[in-house]
């Protein structure tokens, strides 16, 4: 035991690792801080642009025709869960209350498609909103889509992905 614990602390500086750094000169530290500040703040940027394309682009009120079948919610930060209501929304509790029930489940769905016709909906065939700017910018195009299909080099022979 003693002659492995030597061997190992004779070969432990072998296999030890150094890093080498080098200092900067504090004008080009106070440069590399700015561009990356003004990088990290260009990226922000970016990305509340994209969101505020989707919504300008790719959303259309309830009665559009070329309303698709999602309503469109803004991403946030925080994770929200509704639950509401008693047992009997979606099942009758007992058969005295079945009246009941049914009246409060059709009271909600009229309250839902109230508040669905002042939500923003998916544009039709857009529903990924995911989305590219064309080279000059001028149009914004899908993002082609990973349909799980692989090509193959042989002619008769297709594989997919399930």
């Amino acid at each position: 035991m003693k002659t492995m614990l030597i061997v190992l602390l004779i070969a432990a500086p072998c296999f030890g690792q150094e890093a080498k750094v080098l200092q900067v000169e504090p004008a080009d530290a106070t440069k590399a801080q700015e561009l990356y500040e003004k990088m990290q703040q260009a990226e922000k940027d970016w990305k509340d642009y994209v969101e505020a394309t989707k919504e300008k682009y790719l959303t259309v009120p309830y009665d559009s025709p070329e309303r698709g079948n999602q309503t469109y919610e803004r991403p946030s930060n925080t994770t929200t869960a509704l639950f509401s209501g008693s047992g009997c929304i979606l099942w009758g509790t007992m058969a005295g209350e079945s009246n009941k029930c049914e009246q409060e489940r059709e009271s909600r769905m009229k309250q839902r498609e109230k508040e669905d016709k002042l939500k923003p909906w998916h544009r039709a065939g857009w529903e990924s909103m995911e989305f590219e700017f064309s080279k000059d910018f001028k149009f914004i195009v899908p993002k082609p889509r990973d349909t799980g299909i692989v090509k193959s080099n042989y002619p008769c022979m297709t594989l997919t992905n399930n």
